[in-house]
């Protein structure tokens, strides 16, 4: 891969290559608001106003915007970085560029040209410079057109795409009744328990269930969103947002844009008026994506967080523009357990460059990994310790 060397909007079809800076985005925008509207495989994290807000938090050379282009129509875009090893093996690749706060990388692909876009990136990768192996992407959403393109395109090129992950992460399928819902997925012992501690925190004050809806009030809300998730063990231990500004400006950026765009859904508990617990989502179309949850730690008790999460649960059932919302957050996540019916699987797969020399290479850092993941689950058993979710990642 090489920079493109064309920054104005009639570009030769095929892949180009920019720096993940501003000037790229705003060279884009046009054709990536565009694009981010025409896709069958939606990613609110890379949508270019998503993309912008996160210019503070990726260095100047850590991350690449590969964008595809077909008779001068933006037709896919993708962000990746450059890695030098894999598995622990000098094995150069491109993967998928995610900062702290993004959740899934699915490529932006424009809806019926997930072919075109295959063979555009595979010929890409094929131009790469020598010590370029492979192509990974990284939380990939499993159940898309994109990934269905390319692991036929490669079949039917007799080229190797791997898949090295697969994970779930809780979801709900919005397009259910709520009653229903409920009944058949929500258990009665916990409906109880939570009915239980809302009666209980209504003694402490007024409960309310908010969501935001004047672009005025943001600054306030995110003021104490930020403060309750620093309260915390995370300010304890400072990986609070509000610890590093870089990321601060980052939230501030997202939620201004997100609002003024329409796609933000910020959502609060409040008691007596005091705000004990927020949620922060963010939405593509009728696709919803949470992104961060804080609750106020001297309420613990009265487990807010949970409570917040079955209104926003009731919520997301009760809005018909809403059809599925993605939690963004690990299967061992003990607040959504019992809450969240569905599930979205997320995976990691690997397209290899054509050829032996980049092919064997590839397999022997597969068996390292498989060695690493039994290794791993031998030492859990030994130690009479359950297996974790990081755990069975291990090595990818």
């Amino acid at each position: 891969m090489a920079y493109s060397d064309r920054q104005d909007g009639c570009r030769a079809d095929g892949a180009h290559i920019l720096p993940f800076s501003q000037e790229s985005i705003t060279a884009l925008w046009a054709q990536w608001e565009e694009l981010s509207a025409d896709v069958a495989d939606r990613n609110v994290f890379l949508e270019p106003w998503a993309a912008q807000a996160a210019v503070g938090l990726i260095g100047p050379d850590e991350a690449i915007i590969v964008a595809f282009f077909e008779k001068g129509r933006l037709i896919g875009l993708a962000v990746f970085a450059c890695d030098a090893r894999y598995a622990h093996l000098p094995l150069g690749h491109y993967r998928s560029h995610l900062h702290a706060h993004q959740f899934l990388a699915t490529p932006l692909v424009r809806r019926g040209k997930e072919v075109v876009f295959a063979r555009m990136l595979t010929e890409c990768l094929d131009r790469a410079p020598a010590y370029i192996n492979f192509c990974r992407f990284t939380h990939m959403a499993a159940d898309t057109a994109v990934r269905a393109a390319l692991e036929a395109f490669c079949a039917g090129g007799n080229r190797r795409c791997d898949i090295v992950q697969l994970v779930e992460r809780p979801a709900i399928d919005a397009t259910q009744d709520l009653e229903g819902y409920l009944k058949a997925h929500v258990s009665s012992r916990r409906k109880k328990r939570l009915r239980r501690l809302g009666r209980r925190l209504a003694e402490l004050g007024d409960v309310r269930f908010e969501h935001l809806q004047d672009q005025a009030q943001l600054a306030d809300w995110l003021d104490d969103f930020l403060a309750l998730e620093q309260k915390g063990w995370k300010g304890e231990v400072g990986t609070a947002i509000n610890c590093r500004p870089a990321e601060t400006a980052f939230f501030r950026h997202l939620a201004e844009a997100a609002m003024q765009r329409g796609q933000l859904i910020f959502s609060r508990l409040t008691v007596g008026g005091k705000g004990v617990a927020y949620a922060l989502d963010l939405r593509s179309a009728d696709r919803v994506f949470s992104l961060k949850v804080a609750y106020d730690a001297d309420y613990a008790s009265y487990s807010p967080g949970m409570q917040l999460e079955f209104h926003c649960l009731k919520y997301f059932l009760n809005e018909p523009s809403i059809g599925f919302v993605d939690s963004c957050a690990t299967s061992a996540n003990t607040c959504l357990r019992g809450l969240w019916a569905q599930s979205v699987s997320v995976m990691q797969i690997v397209i290899a460059r054509k050829g032996l020399r980049y092919g064997l290479p590839l397999t022997a850092a597969r068996l390292l990994e498989h060695a690493s993941a039994v290794g791993t689950r031998i030492r859990r058993l030994g130690d009479n310790r359950p297996v974790s979710a990081r755990d069975m990642e291990a090595g990818t």
